[in-house]
């Protein structure tokens, strides 16, 4: 259950709401129960042929009771609806924030495994409080209320309808709860597997075609498919066996409610109508209860789903860490790097003994192939990742200390998946600095040499930039993002392959605008094409997560090793 409270805990934003949707829903029951006993009390009391008069209060509480009821449950979804969806909303947003958090994780799942967590798991939590927590809620309210008006009449028949209440509402529930456990353990497993075979299935499509593996794959998933849908019904069977089992005890508590009540009429401690009364608020009362073995079965799969989303938390627990008092306002602009080792979670080293230290003012770039450890350098950098050796420290401070979003907090980031919302030139730049005024804004356009473009929008700020900036082309896009990076005015600039598909001409431009709008920032270049590199302080060639080669680019072209003719070879390519 430590799963529930967890799922509980994202509640606690909306407990003003949750509070009324349950005010709300015991109000509905209470009106549904309050409709069939003055109905009962009308009926019964007509028969015996009263003046009109004696019938007045029964016929307005029958009116009453049947307009609040509908009223209450209308306004008990519309709430209990809203909290659902803010809960989901929350939950989601959480969700790739542990995404985010725990990078070396989610790069080893498939892509289908995140997919079926992300929409699956989502999905069925989006019943968790609507049918799961509030219906318990309610029940919990309304029975004691119910049970101590019958008792008040009758000690014997409130405890008869007391015992059927606990034994539908609380015995069954659990009966259900651990016989679908399994069921609903071995449902998510085979959804996750059908996800992640299917994704790949349409992922590597080609490949499977062209090797005659593409109908075996079929098989596979229509396999899954089969095992899901057994799975399936055996939970729709067991459902309706519980409702069936909670329908039968309230028939049977009905029964004895009226087999109980049959000496009491006899020695006239119970008047007949009082006995149509009770026995009409006893079916009434089970309206709550009945439903709450077929919560059960949906609180095994919430759980499931629940414990599949909150394991990326469980892997990695976050610090929860303050920053600490010595930081002052002034830009940290120091990174240190010490024998810093990360494995992929196969256990493979993708960087080994990396050491470094980039000061204020200097420029660092790291090259080498593909794969050779640059972008998870990166990572390891903005604290999306965690070293499994070594020590980073920035500003002199060992980053597993800092809050993660005070250690990116320092860094203005530039790489080749920035990103141009479909929005307007303001809004985009605005990202960087929400408080930042139209002069600003205008003067950092400027800056990035945008000036003459600019003017030629007729819109101006407000022009819309279309789909991942479709609207305009490569070079005034990645102007565009160098632009929010000027205007975060971080200490330390990280470029990961900044001005990738970019012809000569832009990047000489670009970079310029670096020393021009930027010149007392640290500077960490990641790159493959060995461009720019006469301007770097010091560069580290990498190669299988290794530095094989270090130094200025006029001591490593006189070695004459990796690096020198990695980069003739790149410069014969421009």
């Amino acid at each position: 259950m430590k799963t529930v409270f967890r799922l509980v805990k994202f509640l606690k934003p909306f407990a003003g709401e949750v509070l009324l949707s349950v005010t709300l829903g015991v109000a509905a029951i209470a009106a549904g129960v309050g409709l069939l006993g003055t109905s009962a009390y009308l009926i019964s009391s007509a028969a015996l042929h009263p003046s009109i008069a004696e019938l007045q209060v029964a016929i307005v509480g029958v009116r009453f009771f049947g307009i609040s009821r509908a009223g209450f449950r209308y306004a008990e979804r519309l709430v209990s609806h809203s909290v659902n969806l803010r809960m989901v909303s929350s939950l989601r947003s959480w969700f790739f924030q542990q995404l985010e958090r725990n990078a070396k994780i989610v790069e080893t799942k498939k892509s289908g495994n995140l997919l079926d967590r992300v929409l699956l798991n989502l999905e069925i939590l989006e019943n968790f409080y609507v049918r799961v927590f509030s219906p318990y809620l309610v029940y919990a309210i309304t029975i004691v209320g119910i049970c101590l008006f019958v008792g008040k009449y009758s000690s014997r028949l409130g405890w008869i309808l007391t015992g059927g209440l606990v034994i539908t509402g609380v015995l069954l529930p659990w009966i259900a709860y651990f016989i679908s456990k399994k069921n609903s353990n071995n449902l998510r497993i085979q959804h996750s597997k059908l996800t992640a075979e299917f994704v790949q299935f349409l992922e590597g499509l080609e490949d499977l075609a062209a090797f005659g593996s593409d109908q075996l794959t079929q098989e596979n998933i229509l396999t899954i498919g089969g095992e899901i849908s057994s799975l399936q019904n055996r939970k729709n069977i067991l459902n309706g066996f519980a409702y069936s089992l909670a329908l039968l005890i309230s028939n049977l508590t009905v029964l004895g409610l009226i087999w109980f009540s049959i000496s009491q009429i006899e020695d006239r401690s119970l008047t007949g109508i009082m006995l149509a009364v009770i026995v009409q608020i006893g079916m009434a009362s089970f309206e709550v209860a009945n439903s709450l073995p077929a919560a059960a079965v949906q609180l095994t799969q919430s759980i499931t789903a629940g414990e599949l989303l909150l394991e990326l938390e469980d892997r990695q627990k976050k610090l929860r860490l303050s920053i600490p008092s010595e930081i002052t306002n002034d830009r940290i602009q120091n990174l240190r790097f010490e024998e810093v080792s990360y494995k992929n979670d196969d256990g493979d080293f993708s960087l080994r003994q990396i050491s470094f230290e980039l000061r204020p003012g200097k420029k660092i770039a790291l090259v080498g192939p593909s794969g050779a450890g640059k972008s998870s350098l990166i990572a390891l950098a903005l604290k999306q990742r965690i070293p499994d050796e070594g020590r980073i420290f920035l500003g002199g401070m060992d980053i597993l200390e800092l809050p993660d979003t005070f250690v990116r907090e320092q860094f203005g980031v530039l790489g080749v998946d920035d990103y141009l919302f479909n929005t307007s030139l303001r809004e985009n730049l605005l990202l960087a600095k929400p408080s930042a005024l139209d002069s600003e804004l205008l003067e950092v356009i400027d800056k990035v040499g945008l000036s003459p473009w600019f003017g030629g929008l007729p819109q101006g700020l407000n022009t819309w930039l279309g789909n991942h900036g479709t609207a305009i082309s490569g070079g005034e896009a990645t102007r565009l993002i160098l632009a929010r990076v000027i205007l975060e005015n971080r200490g330390i600039l990280l470029l990961d392959e900044p001005l990738t598909n970019l012809d000569v001409k832009i990047k000489d431009k670009i970079f310029g605008l670096f020393d021009e709008t930027l010149p007392n920032a640290s500077i960490l270049l990641v790159t493959h094409d060995f461009y720019y590199m006469k301007d770097m302080d010091e560069i580290l060639f990498l190669d299988k997560g290794e530095i094989v080669e270090r130094g200025d680019h006029s001591s490593l072209m006189a070695k004459n090793g990796r690096y020198a003719k990695a980069y003739l070879l790149g410069k014969t390519t421009l």
